[in-house]
């Protein structure tokens, strides 16, 4: 490979994984924001760490050759990282095909500790079992990855490949029961499952097409195909935030009523009472009472109108 594909590898890798981990960042601040963690959220959230510790490593180890020991490491917490990506998409599939076809969760917490178990348990069995098996063949004089030449990459392969295939069945399912339901198409719960269901058929084969290219770059040494993995390997973060954050009309209703509500307590607010107005203690008083009722009482999910300071002591 000439110096200037390279350098253009090198920065298409920066600015795209760059703008992946902004986008990452932005997807779990937006949640954390919300306040609100269904279990969807929650596995939203723990792919995006996955993807974004993976990426930074990459980024920061790919290509430490120099020092055998930390070569080693660096290829042994991306084989981690990039296993629990395709682990946690396992779960978003589960998820999606058991909100489904279950009317009443009996036992949240057990679901939950199994699919934490699924994402970050069963890399970490598979990365353990291929360490003690072959170590040497982590990281190579090229890169800090797992070695094509002696077989070792299909301790990665292989779970990916049997991801995609089992969560190619969930969403067939899924797609399945949606068409045979009649009269949905205004029922809220299948209108969230449809928005899952579009975000995980995109996800899924870009995940899977992202680590096709970058198998193939590593084993064909194509300048290609190294270009197409650095370009897919960048957009992972981005449509992550465009699906569960920008095109969510969930998330984005739970931010206007955030929004409301910060609108609501900063009008009602005493310090926003003019000290010149020669408002009467009486009127202070409920003004203070009303902001604590208003805060109180908002309905989660239910619209409400925000009165402005003036408004509301005209009225009271």
């Amino acid at each position: 490979m000439g110096e200037v594909h390279e350098k253009a590898l090198e920065i298409i890798s920066l600015i795209g994984c760059g703008v992946s981990l902004i986008s990452l960042t932005l997807t779990i601040v937006t949640f954390c924001v919300i306040r609100h963690f269904t279990q969807e959220r929650i596995i939203h959230v723990n792919l995006c760490l996955a993807i974004g510790v993976g990426q930074v490593i990459f980024l920061a180890g790919i290509a430490a050759t120099r020092n055998k020991v930390g070569c080693t490491i660096v290829a042994v917490l991306l084989h981690y990282f990039f296993t629990s990506v395709f682990c946690w998409m396992l779960v978003e599939g589960i998820q999606l095909y058991a909100k489904l076809v279950t009317v009443f969760d009996s036992n949240p917490a057990r679901r939950s500790t199994a699919y934490f178990l699924t994402g970050w348990g069963v890399p970490l069995v598979i990365v353990v079992i291929s360490v003690a098996i072959d170590h040497d063949h982590y990281g190579s004089e090229n890169n800090c990855w797992l070695s094509v030449d002696s077989g070792l990459i299909w301790a990665f392969v292989g779970p990916a490949l049997t991801v995609i295939l089992t969560n190619v069945v969930f969403l067939g399912m899924v797609v399945r029961v949606i068409a045979k339901l009649q009269n949905c198409a205004e029922d809220d719960k299948y209108t969230k499952i449809r928005a899952s269901l579009k975000a995980a058929i995109v996800l899924l084969p870009l995940l899977g097409m992202t680590w096709l290219f970058g198998l193939l770059s590593v084993n064909q040494h194509t300048i290609f195909f190294e270009y197409i993995f650095a370009i897919l390997n960048s957009l992972q973060g981005l449509f992550i935030f465009i699906f569960y954050c920008v095109n969510s009309s969930e998330v984005r209703a739970q931010i206007a009523r955030k929004k409301q509500t910060i609108e609501l307590t900063h009008g009602l607010s005493f310090s926003s009472v003019p000290a010149t107005t020669g408002y009467s203690s009486n009127r202070v008083r409920l003004l203070r009472q009303a902001k604590k009722s208003h805060i109180r009482t908002l309905p989660a999910g239910r619209q409400y109108v925000s009165l402005s300071t003036t408004e509301f002591l005209k009225k009271v």
